[in-house]
């Protein structure tokens, strides 16, 4: 959609809201109703957007997928925010990646820094989501489940013809 378009879209019920005082329409406390609800609406729909444009989400994680891609954003002085760990991941018989959200453990960041090290290197990693066996294999999440890597299977190419 155009710059124009959302634009117009956000315009509007302004537009309405500005009809609906001038012109007199229904009562004092429609008006102040309306008036209240559309700022939040343009902030509930600000929310909901954010996780169609690429912000990562904060779902879980799918039992099974491909990692593409891992920033780690660790806990420091500096950093105002909270401490996260993004994902950039392909679940398993899905063809879009998607980006998710996951509190920062240290445990997670050390799997990830291996697992990235090993992507670079060619070999795939897949990532299995189990529940909690007491092993203290993986990187435990929220829900009580354990997030494990593994190699992924390669791919094998049709044959030359």
């Amino acid at each position: 959609m155009g710059d124009y378009r959302i634009t117009l879209l956000y315009a509007l019920p302004l537009c309405l809201l500005v009809a609906i005082w001038f012109g007199r329409w229904g009562s004092m406390r429609l008006r102040l109703a309306l008036t209240v609800l559309l700022p939040l609406i343009y902030v509930a729909h600000w929310y909901a957007l954010r996780d169609l444009q690429g912000w990562p989400a904060t779902a879980p994680l799918p039992e099974r997928f491909q990692l593409i891609a891992a920033d780690v954003v660790e806990p420091s002085q500096r950093h105002r925010g909270e401490p996260e760990i993004r994902l950039w991941v392909v679940g398993e018989g899905e063809s879009r990646p998607r980006a998710i959200r996951q509190p920062y453990s240290r445990q997670l960041h050390k799997m990830l820094h291996e697992a990235r090290a090993k992507n670079l290197a060619g070999q795939p990693q897949t990532g299995v989501m189990r529940t909690d066996d007491g092993s203290g294999r993986g990187a435990l999440l929220d829900g009580g489940r354990r997030l494990e890597f593994e190699d992924s299977p390669r791919s094998r190419l049709p044959p030359k013809r």
